[in-house]
Formats: C-alpha cells, structure tokens, sequence
C-alpha cells in the first residue's frame, strides 16, 4: 500500500467507527531490526509466536515476546509503550 494511501481500520466491537488513519511505513530491512511480539494468550499463541521468533531469527532478527495475561483485555498501555520504545515494529496476537 503506497504511504499516502488512506487506511480505514474496522473495529469488531459494538463501539462508533474508528478514525482513518495513515498505516506506518515499512521497516527499511528485516535484518537487525528488533521486533516486539505480543502472545494474546489464546490457545496456542505461544506456540506460534515461538515458531515466528525462530523464523525471524533465522533472518538476523531480534525479538522480545511479551505475553497477555488475558485474551479478552486490552493491553496495558504502560507496558505496551515500554515495548513500543524498545523495538522497531510489533506483531500482536493470534485469534483463535
């Protein structure tokens, strides 16, 4: 999708619609990069974001898995900052 692209984003819940927004742009290169990823808790998340880190691993890529202790919750946004600081992209979640 080219940058200037606009993106609507469709939210399931029963809430108004989100605003448009503007999707980040792509990480320049995969090796090096660290990247952060968010275990949903759902049954067989963990396995499957411990495959995706092998994998990435295999491409020269750091990664920090950060597991919910609740599927059906948001995030804490604290601990959802402190991750965003410290990676250059995340991947969050697998439903079942």
């Amino acid at each position: 999708m080219p940058p200037d692209e606009m993106l609507t984003i469709v939210h399931p819940a029963a809430e108004g619609a989100l605003p448009e927004e503007r999707p980040h742009p792509r990480l320049e290169r995969m090796q090096g990069a660290r990247i952060g990823l968010i275990d949903n808790s759902r049954h067989n998340s963990d396995r499957f974001m411990d495959n995706l880190k092998l994998l990435l691993g295999e491409e020269g890529v750091d990664t920090v898995i950060v597991r919910k202790a609740n599927p059906s919750i948001p995030m804490d946004p604290a601990k959802m900052d402190a991750l965003l600081a410290q990676c250059d992209a995340v991947v969050h979640g697998v439903a079942d």
